[in-house]
């Protein structure tokens, strides 16, 4: 079975994406509360996003723009992920060996994000003239010489029960 780290940065993001929906008052997580997660973590997904013409911010506020607060009193810390995002996750897995990687970043995971493909995050980024191609691109470039630089991690199987 093949094992993944997920970087620090990961792992608060996804705590990040459940307190987004906590605040939403929606009762699951799906990809576009990752994706919130995602912003509010930076790193390097965010870094090569914010290096392609794309606002940011502006990203962020049509996101939320087009989600609809929820009706849930749910407080538990423990919501489920819905499918989309667990696909979401295990393209990230797939986009972090793709690029040689034995860990997952912010960057595999906004790239897990955008091969989803018909989440809300995926159509924000999309929209945005955010496409897979375009990402890994600014992603492998702007890694250069950091590759490889020591993060804190921890083992995740590839089949993620989130």
């Amino acid at each position: 079975m093949t094992h993944f780290n997920f970087t620090d940065r990961v792992r608060h993001g996804l705590q990040f994406a459940r307190d987004e929906a906590g605040l939403l008052s929606h009762d699951y997580v799906g990809p576009e509360h990752l994706l919130l997660g995602l912003f509010r973590v930076g790193g390097r997904g965010m870094a090569a996003l914010e290096a392609l013409p794309v606002s940011v911010p502006d990203l962020r506020r049509n996101l939320l723009a087009v989600m609809t607060p929820g009706r849930s009193a749910n407080t538990a810390t423990d919501l489920p992920h819905t499918s989309r995002a667990k696909k979401s996750l295990e393209l990230a897995m797939v986009e972090a060996r793709e690029l040689g990687d034995t860990y997952v970043g912010t960057e595999h995971l906004l790239l897990g994000l955008l091969r989803e493909e018909t989440g809300i995050a995926a159509q924000m980024l999309l929209a945005s003239g955010v496409t897979p191609a375009i990402l890994r691109a600014e992603v492998v470039r702007s890694r250069g010489a950091s590759a490889g630089a020591s993060r804190g991690v921890f083992m995740m199987d590839t089949h993620v029960d989130v």
